[in-house]
């Protein structure tokens, strides 16, 4: 009876862990098709409304009434949207278990959209002057100086944007924007064919090419920032 009491006791239990094993499994695909889910939407919603952009800059230059008031609004509404869709693909990447080649695929679309309004800026800045200034900021994964890098570089963007408005209305400057960048990643020939043209050795990342112009290779300070933008 006892050996029967146990013997029940041992299967109820292997049952009962099975079940939870699997339950747990289950919830994680779930969650990580969600997630793939959302982050494509945020993706392609990004991606229309930079098609949209473009299309609209071509409409105003050929009918010769390019519009900053127009094209400003759009500009910022498309980098928002970029940095909302940064947050998110690393958020849900890092948790992601089961969709990683998924995520690796929405990580190099993200990476292209992040070319693609670079490029969006420099043809914005012929007719709008210097509303916005890019800084396009390649990385390395799991790096302290990468990282620390990241903080400053957003901590020094945060209070120059907030401090584009003077008391009177006027701006004192554009606004900046940052597109990081996995410098290291190798799925798409387009990444090493920037750092290339730019003569930037992957050994040196952290790097920036700011304004399409200026670059700098290793760690930048905030004092070095603040001589660069003249603050």
């Amino acid at each position: 009876m006892k050996e029967q009491y146990i013997k029940h006791i041992f299967i109820t239990s292997l049952i009962a862990t099975i079940v939870i094993f699997t339950s747990g499994i289950m919830i994680g695909w779930v969650l990580d098709n969600y997630r793939t889910d959302e982050v494509l939407n945020i993706i392609k919603d990004n991606e229309l409304n930079s098609e949209s952009y473009n299309i609209e800059q071509i409409f105003l230059e050929n009918i010769g009434n390019v519009n900053c008031e127009i094209l400003t609004p759009r500009i910022e509404m498309i980098s928002e949207e970029l940095g909302n869709t940064g947050r998110e693909l690393q958020r849900y990447g890092s948790a992601s278990d089961f969709k990683k080649a998924e995520f690796e695929y929405l990580k190099r679309r993200y990476f292209l959209m992040e070319i693609k309004f670079y490029n969006l800026i420099y043809n914005y800045q012929d007719s709008c002057k210097d509303e916005y200034t890019p800084i396009l900021y390649f990385y390395k994964i799991d790096d302290d100086v990468s990282e620390m890098q990241g903080y400053i570089l957003d901590e020094f963007i945060k209070n120059y944007n907030e401090d584009t408005i003077l008391e009177n209305g006027d701006k004192k400057h554009g606004k900046l924007v940052v597109l990081s960048i996995d410098g290291e990643y190798d799925e798409d020939p387009l990444i090493s064919t920037i750092l290339n043209t730019y003569d930037i050795e992957i050994d040196n990342l952290p790097a920036m090419i700011i304004n399409f112009e200026t670059i700098r290779e290793g760690f930048v300070g905030k004092d070095e920032l603040e001589t660069i933008f003249n603050i």
